[in-house]
């Protein structure tokens, strides 16, 4: 959900699906949905799930939840259809409404495109975006999920799973607990499996999606051979507020003489374009077209 494919990846990619029809018996009925990845698109369906009693389960391979930004926004649409999910009082709380793009060739803001005015004149209760980082995304989401008495089952990974006309026959492996290796260096100890059976199975992993890789579906697509460097930094001094005038700011080295929180900048340099976004009081997304690659 751009968080970026959106937000912070909830319009991103779901790997698959895997049942064959849907459950036909009390048994398979009762079985729980099993989401493979706790990513944005993982959680908000385990979320949806949880909200309507389905029971559920989640797995992630990961023993945490990535402290990385990867992407940094969510949209209005995003917000509007998880609201009864997450409050939208909770994204307005941990970003920073998006209000203006400004369009600069090296460093010189040329134009500005205000995002608020809809906002203004009262037509949505929502602003066009919110800027945060993915893992602020997951964490709120994990929250709503929490609250629906679900937990992320955080070192397991699918191993194996067979469909049938009932439902899914999972194989799941938990890596042994550090405490529970041999002494003096040997071999670790074995992971720990566990079998389920699912009434589905939800692929929420990712490009390199096991639940994918069981189905035999590839995932076709092309390389841009481009590279692009990105980073978050802390700034000094800090973004400051956005001025309220829509054309504040045009004709200034507004790049270098400070930066609006609520703002995206994208600018011409001798590198190539380069994009600043203020996704805090103290930090700034980067990212920069470096060109082809060799």
């Amino acid at each position: 959900m751009s968080n970026n494919g959106d937000a912070n990846g909830v319009h991103a990619h779901v790997s698959a699906c895997a049942a064959a029809d849907p459950p036909k018996s009390a048994q398979a009925a009762s079985a729980p949905v099993l989401v493979v990845g706790a990513g944005p698109v993982g959680l908000a369906a385990a979320a949806w799930l949880a909200e309507y009693g389905v029971p559920v389960r989640i797995i992630d391979v990961a023993d945490a939840p990535s402290p990385y930004s990867k992407a940094f926004a969510v949209w209005r649409r995003t917000m509007a259809a998880l609201a009864p999910l997450v409050p939208p009082s909770r994204w307005a709380a941990a970003g920073t409404p998006l209000s203006r793009i400004t369009m600069c060739d090296a460093g010189h803001a040329l134009a500005s495109v205000t995002l608020a005015d809809a906002d203004a004149r009262g037509d949505h209760a929502l602003p066009p975006g919110v800027l945060l980082g993915q893992a602020q995304t997951e964490a709120l989401l994990t929250t709503a999920l929490r609250e629906r008495g679900v937990e992320v089952e955080r070192g397991v990974r699918l191993s194996s799973f067979a469909a049938d006309a009932d439902g899914v026959d999972c194989l799941l492996e938990r890596a042994a607990p550090a405490d529970e290796a041999p002494p003096g260096g040997s071999a670790p100890a074995a992971a720990q499996q566990e079998r389920v059976r699912a009434s589905y199975l939800i692929g929420a992993d990712g490009a390199r999606s096991a639940v994918r890789r069981g189905l035999g579906d590839p995932f076709p697509g092309v390389t841009l051979s481009r590279r692009f460097l990105l980073a978050d930094v802390e700034v000094d001094p800090p973004p400051g507020p956005a001025p309220a005038a829509a054309g504040a700011g045009l004709g200034r080295r507004e790049l270098e003489s400070g930066l609006w929180l609520g703002a995206m900048y994208l600018t011409t340099t001798s590198e190539g374009l380069l994009m600043v976004v203020p996704i805090s009081p103290t930090a700034c997304r980067v990212v920069l077209d470096g060109g082809k690659m060799e």
